[in-house]
């Protein structure tokens, strides 16, 4: 079984997670840098508080480029794989329903709704990873590879408990008086496995390429095969014609050596 589009899909998917996380760093590096000029203004070093803003526009705009590359490459590698497998599909829309959700919330100055808007990103977001890790599942029971699949599973447990701790620290921050250091805490342990699950997901979607790779290969090799033995087949009538006109003809010679030879006078 052979799912072209899907590998090559997959491939740019783990590309632009890579790009992704690239930028989240590059952002990273902003905050740090931001936090620095604020620093060495408070402190009156107006060269270090230069060279500190001339990083933050740098990795700002790396950061900025970068994401929007990686969204890019990412739409496209969901409308490959779609063709293979109708999971990826589903995560497109998804990722497209979470752009349209991240552009109106830009254009909302009232806080409570942009708040609103942005969490619709952040589950848009969330389904479309559901569905690519339910896509590679679907792909692994066809090509039955029984591992890959049940990675998978282990995956999805995992984005749902690291969901549910996450709503739980909101929910007692929003109606438990008192409760912030309890609700940080149960928020640290969700941000510290949603890094683990991020690192996980990459190396899921390198075992998919790797499956879908093989697979590809393999229906490659048997395409291959199968046509040398449909030349084979064509061929074979035509070299068993050959080998016995050369048979014939070697007997008439050999025939016409031993007349030749009975005739010769004694």
């Amino acid at each position: 079984m052979q799912f072209p589009n899907a590998y090559t899909g997959v491939k740019r998917i783990r590309t632009s997670e890579i790009l992704g996380l690239i930028a989240a760093l590059c952002l990273l590096v902003t905050a740090i840098m931001t936090l620095a000029a604020a620093a060495s203004a408070a402190a009156e070093s107006m060269g270090g508080a230069v060279a500190s803003l001339a990083g933050v526009a740098i990795f700002g705009i790396a950061a900025s480029v970068l994401s929007i590359i990686a969204l890019i490459i990412c739409i496209v590698g969901l409308s490959t794989a779609g063709r293979d497998e109708p999971q990826f599909k589903y995560a497109l829309y998804a990722v497209l329903a979470g752009l349209v959700a991240s552009v109106i919330g830009t254009f909302i100055s009232n806080e409570s709704v942009k708040d609103i808007f942005t969490t619709l990103q952040s589950a848009a977001n969330l389904v479309s990873t559901i569905f690519v890790i339910s896509g590679i599942m679907s792909l692994a029971k066809k090509l039955n590879n029984d591992e890959v699949a049940a990675r998978g599973n282990g995956i999805l447990k995992l984005i749902i408990c690291v969901n549910v701790l996450v709503l739980i620290a909101n929910i007692i921050t929003i109606f438990v008086p008192n409760a912030e250091t309890a609700a940080a805490v149960i928020a640290l342990i969700a941000a510290v496995l949603s890094i683990v699950q991020y690192i996980i997901y990459l190396g899921y979607l390198k075992k998919a390429v790797v499956m879908l790779g093989v697979a590809n290969a393999c229906d490659v090799a048997e395409a291959v095969e199968n046509q040398v033995e449909k030349v084979a087949e064509a061929v074979a009538p035509a070299a068993e014609e050959a080998t016995e006109a050369v048979e014939a003809a070697a007997e008439q010679a050999t025939e016409a050596v031993e007349a030749a030879a009975e005739e010769k006078p004694e």
